[in-house]
C-alpha cells in the first residue's frame, strides 16, 4: 500500500510538474505576443510624434517669417476685415483665409497674407 501511494505521489509530482511547465511555455508565448503588440503600438506613437513635430517645425518657420507687428489674433483679424466676430468665424469656417495654428485655439493671422487673400477675391468688399 505504501508503494502504491509512492507511486501514486511520483505521478502526481509528474503531472504537476509537466503541467507547470505547459503554463510557463504558455506564458513565455504570451509574453511575446504582447511583446511584439507593444514594439508595433510604440511605433505607432512614435511616427505619430514625429508627423506633430514636423508640422509644428513648419508653424514654427513660418511664423518666424512673418514679422511679429504683422500677426493678428482673430478680434484683430476680424476688426481688419471690418466683419462682426461672428460673420469674422463664419467666413474662417467657409473660406480658406489664410491662418496659422499656434495651438488648437490660437490662431494667429498675418496682415499681409489676409490682405493678398482679400485683393484675390473680386467678389470681397475692399479694405
Amino acid at each position: 500500500m505504501e508503494s502504491e501511494a509512492n507511486s501514486a505521489k511520483i505521478v502526481e509530482e509528474q503531472t504537476t510538474s509537466e503541467s507547470l511547465t505547459a503554463l510557463f511555455h504558455e506564458i513565455r508565448d504570451a509574453r511575446a505576443v504582447l511583446d511584439g503588440l507593444e514594439a508595433r503600438a510604440l511605433a505607432g506613437v512614435a511616427e505619430t510624434l514625429t508627423q506633430a513635430a514636423d508640422s509644428l517645425a513648419q508653424t514654427a518657420e513660418r511664423l518666424e517669417a512673418l514679422n511679429p507687428d504683422d500677426l493678428m489674433d482673430a478680434e484683430e483679424c476680424a476688426v481688419f476685415l471690418r466683419k462682426t466676430r461672428k460673420a469674422f468665424d463664419h467666413l474662417l469656417a467657409t473660406t480658406d483665409l489664410p491662418r496659422h495654428y499656434v495651438t488648437e485655439r490660437g490662431i494667429l493671422f498675418s496682415r499681409r497674407e489676409v490682405y493678398e487673400w482679400v485683393l484675390d477675391r473680386p467678389e470681397f468688399p475692399r479694405i
